[in-house]
C-alpha cells in the first residue's frame, strides 16, 4: 500500500526550518514512504526548500487544522500519515506506526518521548489519545473528512477527530513498541505564548463534547 506523509509547518525563522528539515530527514532515514507532502502555513520565513517533499505553501496562516486537511486532500496514498514537524524520528517507526494497521485497526499512532517517556512496551492498547504523528485508512478518512477548522490556531482538534471516529465506529489502536522524540509545543508556545488560542479552543470542545478529557 502507497503511504502518504502530512507535515504542517509554521516558520518563524531558519531554526523552525532546521527543526523541520531534521524532522523530514529522520522520517525518511528510518521509514520508506512514498509520498511526502510539506504544507507551509503562511510562514514568516520562506526562504526554504526540501529535498524530495513536495511543498504547498498558503498564502497566510489558517491555523494547523486547515493545514493538515490540505494536505490530506493532496495525498494520494492509501495509508495517510499526520505527523508534527517538532518531531524526530527512531529506527522501526514506520514498521511500529503500521503495524496496528495490518490488523483490524482504522487509526493508529506511537508512542511520543513528551507524553509517554522514553521506554516502550510490547503491546497494543486501543482508544488512546493521539496527536503528534498518526496514521489513518484512507477509507475511514473518506468517511470522517477533515480535521475541525473551528478549532483553528490552537490544540484540541486531534482529540476532536479521535472522538469522531471512535463515535463512527472506528478502532484507533497505539503501538507502544514505537517512540519518536517530540519536542512539543516548540511552535506553539511561540505563536500562543499567552494560551489563549488553548483556552479558546478548549471552550469549543468542552460546547461541542460536553467535557474535556
Amino acid at each position: 500500500m502507497k503511504t502518504s506523509m502530512i507535515i504542517p509547518c509554521y516558520l518563524l525563522d531558519r531554526s523552525f526550518f532546521e527543526m523541520t528539515e531534521t524532522c523530514l530527514t529522520t522520517a525518511r532515514k528510518y521509514g520508506d514512504i512514498d509520498e511526502i507532502i510539506i504544507v507551509d502555513d503562511g510562514s514568516p520565513y520562506r526562504e526554504f526548500v526540501f529535498e524530495d517533499a513536495r511543498i504547498i505553501r498558503l498564502q497566510e496562516n489558517r491555523g494547523y487544522p486547515v493545514a493538515v486537511n490540505v494536505g490530506l486532500q493532496a495525498a494520494s496514498g492509501d495509508i495517510l500519515i499526520v505527523s508534527n514537524n517538532d518531531i524526530v524520528f527512531t529506527a522501526h517507526w514506520l514498521d511500529e506506526l503500521l503495524e496496528p494497521l495490518k490488523r483490524s485497526y482504522d487509526i493508529s499512532c506511537i508512542r511520543a518521548s513528551d507524553s509517554d517517556g522514553w521506554t516502550t512496551e510490547d503491546k497494543i492498547t486501543e482508544g488512546d489519545k493521539f496527536g503528534s504523528i498518526w496514521a489513518i485508512k484512507r477509507y475511514a478518512y473518506e468517511k470522517l473528512g477533515g480535521l475541525d477548522e473551528q478549532f483553528g490556531r490552537g490544540t484540541f482538534e486531534d482529540t476532536d477527530y479521535r472522538r469522531r471516529a471512535l463515535q463512527a465506529g472506528f478502532r484507533v489502536g497505539k503501538n507502544h513498541r514505537g517512540l519518536v522524540i517530540h519536542h512539543a509545543r516548540a511552535t506553539f508556545d511561540a505563536v500562543d505564548p499567552g494560551h489563549l488560542y488553548f483556552r479558546r479552543n478548549a471552550e469549543l470542545y468542552r460546547k461541542k463534547w460536553g467535557f474535556i478529557e
